[in-house]
């Protein structure tokens, strides 16, 4: 019955021990007759202690085989043979064990090692560690996806700042959790799109079923990510060959290629994209294009490689700004202002620096245009420039601040701090009206001020002989003022422009009620005297037929190359002919004859100037006064 009952112990033995939690080393006390059930168990060696197991956990099939207490020899009377009998042998009653503390299941079993520094610590300063580590860890907690500080977990830890493919897989095949469940919550795809530059610590990711098609708050993607951080080109490379597109939008309507203008370092990362059919003109949701991006970012090799790939540099967005606009307000993210701004994502921060630069632009640049409406234009405009107003933006009517200065009789002041900030002196608008012909059209008003006014804008190098749609340039408009003709003579204006009616400044201000030192002026300066008007008359003759002012004739004359010349329109006279027959002032005629005028030259009809004076009352006054030889010399 004992045999039986040993036997039948020793069957249930081998059938649960594969179930239980505990080892038996069979060198131990414990032989191998004992377990056959023998009565005649072989003489044991000296005692020891055995290793301890690990405890088991309570399970169903718990049974107490009395294997975890110490089996002492068998005991023999002295003198007396062993007994061979079939029997149990005798063994000391023992008094039975304390309960102990449950201890807790690890799994896997623990490494043979122990590390001397945690892992934990080693991960959280970015120290080397290896897999018998990971493995040591792993053991000793259960719960791999415990939260260590920060909303990370062992495996966002090694995805962000290792490229231990193996330690990664070890955790995942151990049930880490591809998504925190902690606050904040990360995914580890996305940790390791932003930080890793493994391609492998990705595939391992992706393999084992990390959600390619998911989404952060702003709509990126584990490529947006990627685009943004990453060094590595070949991360971009595996995301897009595991599907995911370079073409794919977030919620702004940026693409991989936007993040990665604005905030790569690495060309490398933008040419993998576009050599994987990123578009370089895809524009954002107020059209705002990669090209943008990289110029908000201040990035010269960017916007240049950018431009070498089909970029186009003249793109307007949504908010009429250009890729210049953005690049020359770049200053605008260094404000305080922006800096203090929080971003939740990479994008969110592309797209908040796009809209503070919109509205910065526009606010400054429409105080600079209003600049000239206010009761202190020079300081409205100094505070506009100061904050990078564009000096030549132009209003709904396309004239600059400049130009509108100037056609509102704006003060001196207001044009030199203009002018000092960089304005454009010949930019046009209505009808393209430069700023000098704005100028001289207000000189009659006030000609002082225009000639202040023409002085700084010829300093900035103004061109004053660009004419309007009319072909009237500045001289032509500025007749009113001495001043303002004077200025635009020392600069050498051109004085023999003809506008689309075939006039020139002289022939204007012959034919205008101007002052006479600007006629003069004009005369002196060297003003071409054979030019004829449209109606074929020279300066001369339009002089004398109209009887102009004999300082006017007077400065014609002594500027006249030729007084032996027919004038236009007459029956061939000569100016001292013309004047005698008009029976115009004696001191022209004198003056005349004093310059070179010969008066033996005949009209058409064959009369020289002594036939005319017979029966002019010239003559008759010359003959009385005995001045005939004054006046007509030798002839």
């Amino acid at each position: 019955m004992q045999k039986k009952l040993s036997l039948i112990v020793t069957i249930a033995f081998i059938l649960v021990t594969p179930h239980l939690s505990f080892a038996v080393d069979f060198n131990d006390d414990i032989s191998i007759d004992f377990l056959l059930g023998s009565n005649t168990p072989k003489k044991q060696p000296a005692k020891k202690k055995p290793t301890p197991a690990p405890k088991k956990e309570n399970s169903d099939l718990d049974l107490d085989l009395g294997l975890d207490e110490e089996v002492p020899a068998a005991q023999t009377a002295p003198g007396k043979k062993e007994d061979s009998s079939l029997s149990e042998p005798q063994t000391t009653p023992q008094a039975p064990n304390p309960p102990q503390a449950s201890e807790k299941k690890a799994t896997p079993k623990k490494a043979a090692f122990v590390p001397t520094t945690n892992l934990v610590t080693k991960v959280k300063k970015g120290l080397p560690f290896t897999i018998e580590e990971t493995e040591y860890w792993v053991a000793e907690n259960p719960d791999v996806n415990q939260c260590l500080d920060n909303g990370q977990t062992m495996l966002i830890y090694l995805v962000t700042r290792y490229k231990d493919a193996e330690s990664v897989a070890f955790l995942l095949e151990n049930g880490a959790d591809l998504k925190t469940h902690c606050t904040p919550q990360y995914d580890a795809l996305f940790m390791a799109a932003l930080n890793n530059s493994s391609p492998e610590v990705l595939d391992t990711l992706i393999s084992n079923g990390a959600n390619l098609i998911a989404k952060d708050e702003d709509g990126n993607t584990a490529l947006h990510l990627a685009a943004a951080f990453n060094p590595n080109p070949n991360i971009i490379t595996t995301l897009i060959d595991n599907g995911l597109s370079p073409e794919t939008q977030n919620r702004f309507g940026q693409t991989p290629l936007h993040l990665s203008a604005f905030n790569n370092k690495n060309l490398k990362i933008t040419r993998t994209l576009l050599d994987y059919g990123a578009n370089p003109n895809q524009a954002d949701t107020l059209s705002r294009t990669p090209l943008m991006a990289a110029a908000i970012a201040d990035n010269a090799e960017m916007i240049k490689y950018l431009i070498s790939r089909g970029a186009n540099l003249n793109h307007i967005d949504a908010n009429n700004l250009s890729v210049l606009d953005y690049h020359n307000k770049t200053a605008y993210l260094k404000k305080d202002e922006f800096q203090k701004k929080t971003f939740p994502t990479i994008s969110s921060k592309l797209n908040t620096a796009f809209d503070f630069i919109t509205s910065e632009h526009h606010k400054f640049n429409t105080l600079l245009t209003q600049s000239t409406n206010t009761q202190n234009p020079a300081l409205t405009a100094d505070i506009a420039i100061k904050n990078h107003a564009d000096i030549d933006i132009l209003d709904k009517n396309g004239c600059t601040t400049l130009l509108n200065a100037l056609k509102t009789q704006a003060p001196a002041s207001l044009i030199k701090k203009l002018l000092e900030a960089g304005a454009n002196p010949n930019l046009t608008c209505q009808n393209n009206t430069t700023a000098l012909i704005f100028t001289a059209q207000n000189a009659s008003s006030a000609p002082t001020e225009a000639g202040k006014k023409a002085t700084l804008l010829l300093a900035s190098d103004a061109n004053p002989n660009e004419p309007d749609a009319s072909g009237k340039t500045a001289l032509m408009y500025g007749l009113a003022s001495p001043e303002f003709i004077q200025t635009l003579i020392t600069a050498g204006v051109d004085l023999n422009l003809k506008d689309h009616a075939g006039e020139t400044a002289l022939s204007y201000a012959l034919k205008q009620n101007v002052p006479e030192d600007t006629v003069i002026a004009l005369i002196t300066a060297g003003a071409d005297l054979d030019l004829k008007d449209n109606a074929g008359e020279t300066p001369l003759s339009y002089a004398l037929k109209h009887r102009l002012s004999s300082n006017i004739i007077f400065a014609l004359i002594n500027a006249t190359a030729n007084l032996n010349t027919p004038l236009p329109n007459t029956a061939g006279d000569t100016p001292l002919l013309f004047a005698v027959k008009n029976d115009l002032s004696s001191d022209i005629v004198k003056q005349m004859l004093k310059k070179g005028a010969d008066p033996k030259i005949a009209d058409q009809n064959g009369l020289n100037t002594y036939d005319i004076l017979k029966n002019n009352r010239y003559f008759n006054a010359a003959l009385k006064n005995k001045t005939r030889k004054d006046n007509l010399g030798s002839f």
